[in-house]
């Protein structure tokens, strides 16, 4: 997300009343949680569109970071906590996805880290099975905040949905223009296998044009128990780009096999791409 973006997203929200700074998320009945809520380093919201008439819900989780505060992607890198949202007590809804903005990379004395460090936007999709029945988003929140060191931190926020207002619908877009564009046959990512030794997952992806883009990056989230880390700069020929990305971690289990499916992000710079549960081939 570029900064103005993330300036006129926050500058929307109206202010967010304090918890005790550093003090856990209270445990409270579903109806006690609040839409929105402020811990140290940062503050939580979440806002959402009127139901569409298919059914289809469009939210968003907004988290505005402190001044000198991070966040983690959903693969953390070396060092650092990955974001949990448990969605699962929503009622009336059911939850299709959770995008994320696309991360950058920051380094410290634990290692190099995936994630942000200026405010963001989780965009947020459900289903309606009942347009006719009250419908409400109960979300159960766990994430990294660091500064000088990491906290880990909770929160239990809860939205019943309404029309919605003009402020709130257009948190909700710029949530999800932040996005990465979806991944095309032309351009963005194309394919991915495990290399021969099992070490990396080579990504294929494909540059709009072929000019040199001032950042060629890709960032890999697998299932449970995986973990990747940087690559070294891509292999190109024309369009077409080659990245390892290092297998840092991996459940025993998996053995010799790739995991099943990974979610990708493709960093150009001026452009971004993603591509959701592609699957992994054997070594070629």
């Amino acid at each position: 997300m570029g900064r103005g973006l993330a300036k006129r997203l926050f500058a929307l929200a109206t202010s967010i009343p304090l918890l005790l700074a550093g003090a856990p998320v209270p445990p409270s009945s579903a109806a006690d949680a609040p839409p929105r809520l402020s811990m140290e380093g940062a503050e939580l919201r979440l806002v959402a569109e009127e139901p569409a008439p298919d059914g289809r819900l469009r939210a968003a989780l907004l988290i505005d970071l402190a001044s000198g505060w991070k966040t983690y992607w959903r693969d953390p890198g070396e060092a650092g906590i990955p974001p949990r949202l448990d969605l699962s007590k929503s009622v009336n809804l059911v939850s299709l996805a959770a995008g994320f903005p696309m991360p950058h990379r920051f380094g410290d004395a634990d290692g190099a880290s995936n994630g942000y460090s200026q405010p963001l936007a989780v965009a947020l999709t459900f289903e309606r099975p009942d347009p006719s029945a009250p419908a409400t988003i109960d979300l159960v929140l766990s994430l990294g905040l660091c500064r000088e060191i990491c906290i880990p931190a909770s929160a239990h926020l809860r939205l019943d949905i309404g029309a919605g207002d003009a402020a709130d619908r257009r948190l909700v877009a710029y949530a999800f223009a932040a996005l990465p564009e979806a991944s095309t046959p032309n351009a963005g990512i194309a394919s991915a296998h495990l290399s021969a030794d099992g070490a990396s997952i080579e990504i294929e992806a494909l540059a709009p044009d072929e000019r040199e883009h001032r950042r060629a990056d890709v960032f890999v989230a697998g299932p449970e128990g995986w973990f990747f880390g940087a690559p070294k700069a891509p292999r190109r020929d024309g369009r077409r780009l080659t990245f390892a990305v290092p297998v840092t971690g991996k459940p025993r289990s998996a053995g010799d096999a790739p995991p099943a499916a990974v979610d990708v992000v493709l960093d150009l710079g001026a452009e971004t791409y993603g591509a959701s549960k592609l699957g992994v081939a054997p070594p070629r």
